[in-house]
């Protein structure tokens, strides 16, 4: 029984839109992309990448 529990998935919840209200959202680096980027763009740290300040978000699913 309890073999069953350790193979349930963790389901992780997204917001609808990309801001730094998200577990995975970051300040990148300024020296990287300058100081003026996190102005723009979140960084993103399950996607390993920038993502454009209040898109979508790239995990969101609408199926929930």
């Amino acid at each position: 029984m309890s073999d069953k529990k350790s193979r349930r998935k963790t389901v992780e919840v997204f917001p609808l839109f990309c801001d730094y209200s998200c577990m995975h959202a970051a300040f990148s680096d300024p020296a990287t992309v300058g100081a003026c980027r996190r102005d723009v763009g979140v960084w993103c740290g399950k996607a390993r990448r920038l993502h454009p300040k209040h898109a979508r978000c790239l995990f969101h699913s609408s199926a929930g």
